[in-house]
C-alpha cells in the first residue's frame, strides 16, 4: 500500500479515482445566477489567487473560503507543460492539504488577469487588490481594511499576490481599490541583542492564508 501511493499517508485506506480539473473563469462570467444583482446567494464575496504556487497555501485558503461561506476560488497559474489553458488539473496537495475542503469548491482557472478584471467589471464586481502601500508608493487607490464596508448585495472580487512578489502595479491600478492591513511591527521594540542579529530584519507582510482569513472576516462582520 505504501508503494501504491508514492509516500503519501494513507491511514490504509486506498480510493481509485479521476483528477479534478479547474473551468475557465468565463463559466463563472457566463452564469448568470451567479453574477446576476438580484441572485440568492448568502456570500457575494470571492477570492482570486494570482501566482501562488505554495500548495499548502491555497489548500488552507480552501478551508478560510468555506468556513466564511463562499463556494468558489480562482487560480490565476502558470500553465504546466501539455496543459490546455480551459483544462487544467488541480494539484493533489491542493486537495489533501485543504482536508476536504476544497470537494465543496467550484475551481476556476484565470488565463489572463487583465481580460479577467475587464469581464468582472462589466458584470458589476467591486475588485479588491490586496498591497502594502509602502511597497508601492507610486499608487493612491489604498484604503485600510478597517476602514473598509461593503454592501450586502455587493458582488466583490478580492486579489490576494504571490507570497513573495504580491500583486503588480498593473493589476493594483486597474482594482478599484487596495486594500491593506495596518503593520504594528516597529523596529525600536525589537530587543537589542536580537537587532544585532540581523539589521536589516523587517516585517511586513503576513502569510497569504493569514490574510485571507482576516479579510474575510472582516467583511463578514462588516456587511451594510
Amino acid at each position: 500500500m505504501d508503494e501504491l501511493v508514492g509516500g503519501f499517508p494513507h491511514n490504509d485506506i486506498i480510493i481509485e479515482a479521476t483528477y479534478r480539473y479547474m473551468k475557465n473563469y468565463r463559466h463563472f462570467i457566463n452564469n448568470k445566477k451567479t453574477t446576476n444583482n438580484n441572485n440568492n446567494n448568502n456570500n457575494n464575496i470571492f477570492i482570486c489567487l494570482h501566482n501562488v504556487y505554495d500548495n499548502m497555501n491555497v489548500g488552507n485558503i480552501c478551508r478560510s473560503i468555506l468556513f466564511f461561506g463562499g463556494d468558489s476560488i480562482f487560480l490565476k497559474r502558470k500553465k504546466k507543460k501539455g496543459e490546455h489553458k480551459n483544462y487544467i488539473k488541480i494539484d493533489t496537495p491542493i486537495l489533501h492539504s485543504s482536508v476536504g475542503a476544497s470537494e465543496y469548491l467550484n475551481f476556476f482557472h484565470v488565463n489572463n488577469m487583465e481580460n479577467f478584471i475587464s469581464s468582472l467589471k462589466e458584470k458589476g464586481f467591486t475588485i479588491l487588490s490586496t498591497s502594502s502601500p509602502k511597497n508601492n508608493t507610486r499608487m493612491t487607490n489604498f484604503v485600510e481594511l478597517k476602514n473598509m464596508k461593503i454592501n450586502k448585495n455587493e458582488k466583490v472580487m478580492i486579489i490576494l499576490g504571490n507570497e513573495s512578489k504580491g500583486l503588480s502595479e498593473d493589476i493594483i491600478k486597474n482594482s478599484d481599490i487596495c486594500i491593506y492591513i495596518n503593520n504594528l511591527y516597529d523596529e525600536k521594540n525589537i530587543q537589542p541583542n536580537l537587532k544585532n542579529i540581523n539589521d536589516n530584519l523587517i516585517v511586513n507582510s503576513l502569510n497569504v492564508n493569514n490574510v485571507c482569513s482576516i479579510i474575510l472576516h472582516h467583511f463578514q462582520s462588516n456587511i451594510l
